[in-house]
């Protein structure tokens, strides 16, 4: 099996179908550096809006075999009093869409300092089909909302979006058929 590596989402963006608090900066998720997406919460309870995060620049070889998608979230949370903002929803976005299997720790409080959680396996595909073309695609990722469930304000924040996307090359290595093909072998 090989991967791709954990790789930085190229556009995080504000979605408003859902939710009642919006995600301000959302580009801030575009890069790890202490510079967050945030929602803030000032009446409880409440969700957030979706973060969607996608535009990764995947270039999975088109004979390959995806075997499962792993979202890395370093996220953490501001709050008066109680520690209460947890996960709503994490769902892959694939054509575009939210699609497959929620993978949410509903469970878990987020924590006050920036704290990596991953999210799937290697080999989980979240409940979808997915192609190198579906990866490959500018409208592939995923989208984060969270929810306060507490009494007290807070802020939730996400520093970074990462996928690492776990693959089987299929046939021959993608260098070997290049050479094939430009030799006219293999026909």
């Amino acid at each position: 099996m090989a991967n791709t590596g954990f790789t930085l989402t190229g556009l995080g963006a504000n979605n408003a179908d859902a939710g009642n608090n919006a995600w301000t900066t959302p580009t801030n998720a575009q890069a790890d550096d202490a510079a967050y997406a945030n929602s803030a919460f000032t009446v409880v309870p409440q969700t957030s809006q979706y973060l969607h995060c996608t535009t990764f620049g995947f270039a999975v070889d088109a004979g390959a075999t995806i075997d499962g998608i792993i979202v890395r979230v370093p996220r953490s949370q501001v709050i008066v009093g109680v520690h209460q903002i947890q996960d709503n929803n994490i769902i892959l976005i694939k054509g575009g869409t939210r699609s497959g299997t929620d993978k949410a720790d509903t469970a878990t409080n987020w924590p006050t300092t920036d704290t990596n959680k991953d999210y799937g396996t290697a080999t989980d595909l979240w409940g979808n089909t997915l192609t190198p073309a579906d990866v490959n695609a500018t409208n592939f990722g995923v989208a984060i909302r969270c929810k306060n469930s507490g009494d007290d304000d807070g802020t939730a924040r996400v520093d970074a979006v990462w996928i690492d996307v776990n693959f089987t090359l299929g046939g021959a290595p993608a260098g070997v058929r290049r050479t094939l093909a430009l030799m006219g072998a293999g026909r």
